[in-house]
Formats: structure tokens, sequence, C-alpha cells
């Protein structure tokens, strides 16, 4: 039987992904959970996997393709046992690729579009694929061949991602001769900005202090967190709410894990507060909704988004079914999906809806700010530092360590009341954390 291999739907708003690289080739035996390819939403490169069993029989869309979420990109054929008899004769037998009179995958997606583009008949070639499938680089050659008369020799190919090809067109950095940091020497869009960086500064040491001044062309990511942004505050009607939580019992929390539950590393405040923020939602799921001008989308499943800062802007993976980890889960969760954030190196299902975000700039010092949300997302929770203060407790004057939340509310799917009572549960929690234990 064969199995259609689709896009994953990654994130709620991103429609067009290039796919940047097949880890299987036609032909390839391959188990669930294999890594098949990796494509670019230009937040990340996130890597998709085989669900099933089986040998990969046909691909659609080849490396550079763009493609949209739910698109058939390769055959999987999955191992059946065999059902024949010798009263059945009649049924047909598997046909091999090569074998298949059927030919629609004998040219790729990307050399069909080029064929058409340069008028090149795709049925006089051959090609240098799998199976002898036709690719982009045998359209190229023929066209070629037919302008002057003779074949001239490919040029060498440049193994770059999408993504890395767009930055390097906006900075204006050759590709030819840059090594690449990514799977199999491939070009990352790291690679091209390091590149750029270390040009600019070559420059800058060459030019007098008063024309110093340069333009720095916007990244694919940084262009796509200020339109994302901007639509935010122009469209969503944020309103603020601010408490101030005293974390003593947190950090009680924290020593007992590592002195009595015996953990190598402490949770941090971050998972900390994605477990309680989990709970408090699973407490009063009215909250647990987006809008849309449909209507509120009341969330099955809560999901914590985590603001991570990587090299190239803010990214904020998801850690799905939040509610339903431990304390300890909640950390590892946390820890491996910061981890593929900062490598750019994600799964579909980091990016999936979110019912809040985290974002914790307390390592920084920071001790207030106020956050933007994400669209759709209805919150994003701005956490500052812990730090001593004086504050009145039990009729007393002690120090004690506080730290600042801030709740900013999407006002379309949210009011002030539910927003407060809210945070009052959150603020409860933290102050009583063992809870989540």
């Amino acid at each position: 039987m064969r199995v259609e291999i689709i896009v994953p739907q990654i994130g709620e708003a991103i429609a067009e992904l290039h796919i940047v690289a097949w880890y299987k080739r036609v032909g390839d035996t391959i188990k669930k959970g294999d890594v098949l390819f990796e494509v670019d939403s230009d937040k990340a490169i996130v890597e998709v996997e085989s669900f099933v069993d089986g040998r990969l029989v046909e691909i659609h869309a080849d490396a550079g393709s763009v493609v949209m979420p739910r698109d058939v990109v390769a055959l999987v054929e999955t191992e059946v046992e065999a059902t024949a008899t010798s009263e059945s004769p009649e049924l047909p037998r598997a046909v091999s690729l090569e074998q298949s009179p059927k030919r629609e995958s004998r040219v790729s997606p990307v050399a069909q579009r080029l064929a058409a583009e340069l008028d090149v008949d795709t049925a006089t070639i051959a090609g240098s694929g799998p199976g002898g499938r036709v690719m982009a680089d045998d359209i190229r050659r023929s066209a070629r061949q037919r302008a002057d008369g003779s074949i001239a020799p490919p040029p060498a190919r440049v193994w770059a991602s999408p993504r890395a090809k767009r930055t390097a067109a906006e900075l204006k950095v050759e590709l030819r001769g840059l090594a690449g940091t990514g799977v199999d020497g491939l070009v990352t869009s790291a690679d091209v900005e390091r590149a750029y960086q270390a040009a600019s500064l070559s420059a800058l040491s060459q030019t007098p202090a008063a024309e110093a001044s340069a333009l720095i062309p916007l990244t694919r990511l940084r262009q796509v967190i200020a339109q994302n942004m901007l639509a935010s505050k122009q469209q969503v009607p944020h309103f603020y709410l601010m408490a101030d939580v005293n974390m003593a019992q947190v950090n009680h929390l924290r020593t007992y894990c590592t002195n009595k539950l015996n953990w190598e590393k402490a949770p941090t405040y971050t998972d900390i507060l994605v477990r309680i923020c989990a709970q408090t939602l699973a407490d009063m799921p009215s909250v647990n909704v987006s809008y849309s001008d449909a209507g509120l989308v009341r969330h099955k499943d809560i999901s914590i988004g985590v603001a991570v800062s990587t090299e190239g802007g803010l990214v904020v993976p998801v850690v799905p079914g939040a509610d339903q980890l431990t304390l300890k889960g909640t950390s590892q969760a946390v820890r491996s999906v910061t981890e593929r954030a900062r490598q750019g190196r994600m799964k579909p299902a980091d990016m999936g809806p979110k019912s809040l975000v985290v974002s914790n700039l307390g390592m920084y010092g920071i001790d207030t700010f106020v956050a933007i949300i994400d669209m759709p997302d209805p919150m994003i929770l701005a956490v500052g530092r812990v730090a001593d203060r004086v504050v009145p407790l039990n009729g007393q004057i002690v120090v004690q360590p506080m730290c600042t939340l801030t709740l900013s509310v999407d006002h379309r799917a949210l009011d002030g009341v539910q927003g407060a009572q809210f945070l009052g549960a959150l603020k409860n929690r933290l102050e009583n954390p063992f809870d989540v234990l």
C-alpha cells in the first residue's frame, strides 16, 4: 500500500514553505520517526519525520521547491502481508518505480517549471536523478546545448538553504566559496550573516570614523518579526495587568528538587512558570480561547509558548500538552524545545497554536516590561527578575525575593475581570507552588 507524505501545517500563520533538503532517497528503507526532509518556515528549519515504516518510492518536490501545507511531496510503500493465493492469480503484482508505465513523477516539479520557462521538451532528456528522473540541472544543460550547439559543463552547484539564498541576496553576499556549517556542508543563513559581518568589520576598519555608519539590510526573520509586531499593535487591543509575586516558596521548591528529590539540575523560573500557567489554564478553561473573525476559538489542548532569543531574532516554540506534564517533564520539554529553537531545527509540533506565551527577561536584570502579543495568541506573560525587596509581611517589614509579572491580554478575546482572575490565580499558585509536584 502506498501512503502519501504531506507537508505538515507549521504554525498558524505560515502559508508558504521551502524544502531545504531530503535525508532519504527513492528506494531507501525508512522507519517510523526517521527524518525525511526539512522545510524552511522563515522562522526556523523544521524537520519532518515519517509516520510509517516502508520504502520511499517517489519524491514529488525536490530540495529548493516551494510547497504549501498539506501538499503531497512523496509516496511511501508500506510492507503488507501478501494475500494472493493460487486461487487468485489475477491480483496485480507490485511494479517497481522504474517499470511503472505511469511516469508523472519522472520530471521533478522544479524541473517542470524550469522546462516550461526555457521551452525545453522533457521527453527528449535523459535524467540524472534517481531512477532516471529529470532534474533542474538536466533542463539547464539542455537549454545551454540548444543555445550554442555544444555541451557546456554545468556551473558548480551552490549547496545553500533557501533562507541562505534570500539572505545572501538581501545582504549582497556571494555564496560561492562560503564554508557551510549545515548538514553535508549546507550553507545556512547564519553562515551568510557571519560572512557579511566579517566583511563589514573589515570595511569599517579601513573607513574613517565619520564615515563608519552603514545600513544593515533586514534578514528574512527580522522582516517577519517586524510585520507581525506591527500588525499586532495595529489590530490587537491590548490591555495590561501587573502583579508583584513573593517568590520565596518558589526558591524553596527549586532547592527541594535538588536536595531532596536529587534532580541533577534545579527547575528554572521559566520551567515553574510554564508548569503553573498550564495548571491555572486547566482550572480556568474559559480563558483558554483565541479571537478570530468567525468567533472565539476554544482550545482543547493547553500549549504554552516560550519566547527564545536566537542569533537571528526572537522565536516562540511551543510546549504542547503542558498540563499533562510533571514539573520534571516540563523542565525537560522546555530545555529541548529551547535548544532546537536556538539551533534553528524545530519540529512541526514546536510551532503549533498557543494558549499563552511566557517571556522571561529576568536573567538580564529587567524588573518590569510590557510584552506585545503575537497574533493569534490571546495572552503573553512578561516576567521580570527575582530580586530582594523590602515589603510588608504579616504586619512586619521584611526583605523577600519578589518578581513583577505583567500580563498582556487581547481584549477581543478576554475582558479585564477574566484577565485579573487568571493573574490572581497564577500569583496564588506561585506563592504556594509545591502543588506542582
